[in-house]
């Protein structure tokens, strides 16, 4: 095995026992007989709508990935299956592996470049990033309110202004990597295939893409009907277990934004982070440490349970 390859799983135990050890300590803090008995009476239909609708985002953004293609696209249904393979592997191996795999797939099985594939998986995970910010800053600004009698104006305001920022750099970036595609379908092509040339085509079709009004307007529809659906099915955990939460909405974008810096250290399929994120942000909207680990665990089925249901078959399928 390659030193790379080893790094990666040694990196990825190094997170596992982590995760681990923050879960056990986050338990002998809790009251975990209460915190067996809120999962065990919490109400089976919201769960099951919660699956659902985070059954359809991850069936919806594997139809943004074929939309993302060049044209002529390949089967849909190939797309579909690829990318359902990909967040499958993604919970289970290191260093996004799955994203990986897509690549080399979409390659053999599809037939599509290297650099127009990994255009189509950067622009589907950025724009998914730039319209959950959008969504979150109006959220921050309609529940402005309620949220600075719950937080407190300062950290009302530091939020909206965070949110803002990040947005602001979402637009920035697209307007750069517009112009950095215009000048480079300007230049001569480096000579035979490199990392460079791939980069080049990359950055091309990225740049293209994101410059087209109509593709760009369906890409924008398509995420944020995927953003509400997966908001949405993170909401649907406060009823599940009735967790009297103001602004549901608004405290699921917390959670998963937080886990998704989390992520950076403890995987999210890992479940410490998202723990440790439920504790922190909803404790101030009066959810008790008990409740927060419930929440967590609601969040971590409903992250885990579809993409591994749907990616499995797909796995089968591919096999075959």
């Amino acid at each position: 095995m390659d030193a790379s390859p080893r790094h990666a799983w040694g990196v990825r135990a190094l997170q596992l026992l982590a995760s681990a050890a923050v879960l056990l300590a986050l338990a002998q803090s809790a009251d975990t007989a209460r915190l067996w008995g809120m999962l065990a009476q919490s109400v089976p239909g919201w769960l099951l709508a919660a699956m659902l609708l985070k059954a359809a985002s991850i069936g919806l953004h594997e139809v943004r990935l074929w939309h993302a293609l060049p044209e002529p696209r390949p089967p849909l249904s190939a797309v579909i299956r690829i990318g359902l393979i990909a967040g499958t592997l993604n919970l289970a191996l290191p260093a996004r592996a799955g994203d990986l795999t897509a690549l080399a797939l979409l390659r053999r099985d599809c037939g599509v470049s290297v650099g127009s594939a990994g255009a189509a998986v950067g622009l589907v995970a950025f724009l998914e990033m730039a319209v959950f910010a959008i969504f979150l800053l109006i959220a921050l600004l309609i529940g402005a309110s309620r949220w600075e009698l719950l937080l407190g104006a300062a950290a009302h305001a530091r939020a909206l202004k965070l949110t803002t920022a990040g947005t602001l750099l979402a637009v920035a970036g697209v307007l750069v990597l517009v112009a950095i595609a215009r000048r480079l379908s300007s230049a001569p092509p480096p000579a035979g295939p490199s990392p460079l040339a791939l980069l080049r085509e990359g950055l091309t079709a990225a740049g293209s893409a994101l410059s087209t009004a109509r593709w760009l307007a369906a890409q924008l529809s398509l995420t944020a009907l995927q953003v509400a659906l997966m908001i949405a099915a993170a909401a649907a955990l406060f009823p599940m277990l009735s967790l009297p939460v103001p602004l549901p909405g608004l405290a699921a974008c917390g959670v998963m934004v937080g886990s998704s810096v989390a992520a950076v250290v403890l995987p999210t399929g890992f479940g410490a982070g998202p723990a440790a994120v439920s504790i922190a942000l909803l404790a101030p909207l009066g959810i008790s440490q008990t409740s927060a680990l419930a929440y967590a665990a609601g969040f971590w089925m409903i992250g885990s349970l579809p993409t591994v249901a749907m990616g499995l078959p797909a796995l089968w399928l591919q096999r075959r």
